[in-house]
C-alpha cells in the first residue's frame, strides 16, 4: 500500500479509502490509484481488515522457538482451544532473540489483536515492553514465572518441582550419583528448569557440581556432539540427562558409535516426553513437562483477561487463580534409564 501511495503522491490514508470506493477521494486520484493497484497486482489484506473491522477476533502467539516438538505441541493445544472459542491465531518466532520478540510484540499490537500469549526470551533483558503491553490494554499471558515481576498472568511449569522429581528418581530410586547434564547454551543456564540442578544436586552431597553442566543446544545433532566430546575427554558418567529429548536422542547416539550400551553402561534422561520416545531402542526415560495443562490454563485465562478487556475493565489485571498458576510435571519410566547395582546412602 505504501508503494502505491508513493507512486500515487499520496498518502496510505487516501489509498485505503480509494480501495475501499469511498466517495471521499475525488474520482481522477481514486482510478489512479486503483489502476496503479492493478499493475502492482496488490491484493488487500483481508485478515488486516476484519481484524480492524472487527470481524476477526484474533490472538497472537509469540514463542522462543517453534520448531522444538515440545513447543509445536504446546501452540496446536492453545490453537485448539482458541479457535474453540471462536478466536483465530497468528504464531510468532522470536529465535530466541530479544530484539525480534520486543519487534514482534510491537507488530501485533499495530494488527490490533484482541490478546497474546507470550514465551519470553529473556528474563534479564528487563520488563519494558511488557509495561508498555499493560499500558496499551492488551491482555497478555506469559508461559513463565516471570510473569511475577511485571505483575501480570502467567503460567508456568514448576521448574524446581520438576528438577527434583527427576533428581529424586535418578539418585534415590535408580541409585545414581555421577550424573551429567547436557543443558543448553551457557546463557540460558540460570534461566532454564536446570537452573535448580546445581542447588539440589548440593544437597544430595553431589560434588562438582560445575563440572556436571555441559553447553549443548536443543536438537539433536548437539547432543551427539556434546555427548562425543564428553567421552572422547574420557569422561563416563553413570547418567546423563539432556536439555530435551532430541538432545539425549543425539546422546545416545553417540554413546552406541563409542561401544558402549544405554542404559547397561550410561543411562540416558530426556526432557518434553517426545512422541518418538517410545519407539526408540532403548525406550526413552524422559519428562513429561505438562504441556497440556499449561495450553488449556494459559488459554483459559486469557480467554477470561480478552472477555475482561471487551466488557470495559482492565485486561491486564486479574486476581486469584488465573493470575500464577503452576504445572507439575512427571517422570516417564522407561527403559533407558538402569537401576545401579550398588546403592550408596545419601
Amino acid at each position: 500500500m505504501k508503494q502505491i501511495a508513493d507512486l500515487a503522491g499520496v498518502s496510505t490514508a487516501t489509498v485505503s479509502r480509494a480501495l475501499r470506493n469511498q466517495d471521499v477521494v475525488d474520482v481522477k486520484t481514486r482510478q489512479r490509484i486503483m489502476d496503479l493497484a492493478n499493475r502492482l497486482q496488490y491484493r488487500p489484506n483481508q485478515l488486516v481488515h476484519g481484524v480492524i473491522q472487527g470481524k476477526i477476533r484474533l490472538v497472537a502467539i509469540v514463542i522462543g522457538n517453534s520448531e522444538a516438538e515440545s513447543t509445536s505441541r504446546l501452540i496446536s493445544e492453545i490453537q485448539a482451544h482458541l479457535f474453540s472459542n471462536g478466536y483465530s491465531t497468528v504464531l510468532y518466532n522470536t529465535d530466541q532473540d530479544i530484539e525480534r520478540e520486543i519487534e514482534c510484540l510491537h507488530n501485533a499490537v499495530e494488527y490490533r489483536v484482541s490478546g497474546m500469549i507470550v514465551s519470553t526470551v529473556n528474563y534479564n533483558a528487563g520488563e519494558k515492553h511488557f509495561w508498555e503491553l499493560r499500558e496499551h490494554g492488551t491482555p497478555f499471558v506469559l508461559l513463565s514465572a516471570y510473569g511475577e515481576s511485571v505483575k501480570a498472568p502467567h503460567v508456568h511449569l514448576d521448574d524446581e518441582a520438576v528438577s527434583r522429581k527427576a533428581l529424586l528418581y535418578l539418585v534415590e530410586e535408580m541409585g545414581h550419583r555421577d550424573i551429567l547434564i547436557l543443558a543448553g547454551p551457557e546463557a540460558s543456564w540460570g534461566n532454564s528448569l536446570f537452573g535448580d540442578w546445581g542447588r539440589l544436586m548440593q544437597e544430595y552431597g553431589i560434588d562438582n557440581v560445575k563440572e556436571r553442566f555441559v553447553a549443548s543446544l536443543w536438537d539433536m545433532k548437539s547432543g551427539y556432539e556434546s555427548m562425543k566430546r564428553v567421552l572422547e575427554s574420557g569422561r563416563r558418567p553413570s547418567a546423563i540427562v539432556g536439555i530435551t529429548d532430541d538432545v539425549a536422542a543425539g546422546a545416545m547416539r553417540a554413546i552406541r558409535e563409542c561401544g558402549l550400551s544405554v542404559p547397561e553402561d550410561i543411562s540416558v534422561m530426556g526432557f518434553g516426553n517426545y512422541r518418538y520416545g517410545e519407539v526408540l531402542t532403548p525406550r526413552l526415560t524422559t519428562v513429561d513437562t505438562g504441556y497440556r495443562e499449561v495450553a488449556r490454563k494459559s488459554a483459559e485465562t486469557l480467554l477470561k483477561l480478552m472477555k475482561k478487556s471487551r466488557s470495559g475493565e482492565d485486561g491486564g489485571e486479574i486476581s486469584g487463580e488465573g493470575f500464577g498458576q503452576t504445572v507439575q510435571g512427571s517422570v516417564i519410566h522407561r527403559e533407558s534409564v538402569a537401576r545401579m547395582t550398588e546403592l550408596k546412602k545419601i
